[in-house]
């Protein structure tokens, strides 16, 4: 499984990124690609604790998930977003701006110590750094396939 803590990985994520432009079709969903770009931001922010976010299940329920959703099965189309990271109703957001700062904070993620790294995830319980990237980067792949990436 591909964790964005592989430089490859993140260098090949980043190529990605770059080839995304404001005119990029959609296969589904309803987010620009502006907004695609701060939702995935949002959520490296919640894997360093930066953005809180309360935990959406009981813990018994987020292991079930884990083992289903964070393991080798593809995010489905239209699958609950953690509150507060969703980016249908964020107006006027610039790609290049938000590409920067997706980009930044990918860079800052695979730098922090392990430490820094929170150790619970509001659909999925508890989680190593391991297990972070991964999901960052399942995360990621599903939206930049949204756009034909």
């Amino acid at each position: 499984m591909k964790n964005i803590l592989d430089p490859r990985v993140l260098s090949e994520v980043n190529v990605r990124i770059d080839r995304l432009k404001d005119d990029t079709a959609r296969q589904w969903g309803t987010m620009t690609p502006a907004q695609m770009l701060w939702h995935c931001r949002q959520q490296v922010g919640v894997g360093t604790g930066e953005l809180k976010v309360k935990d959406m299940f009981p813990a018994p329920i987020r292991w079930l998930l884990k083992k289903i959703f964070a393991g080798r099965l593809p995010f489905g189309k239209g699958m609950a977003t953690l509150p507060g990271i969703e980016a249908g109703k964020r107006e006027g957001l610039d790609l290049e701006v938000e590409r920067a700062a997706l980009k930044s904070a990918l860079a800052a993620f695979v730098k922090l110590p392990t430490e820094s790294i929170l150790k619970t995830h509001p659909i999925f319980g508890t989680m190593s750094d391991d297990d972070w990237g991964h999901i960052i980067y399942k995360h990621l792949d599903h939206h930049l396939r949204q756009f034909g990436l």
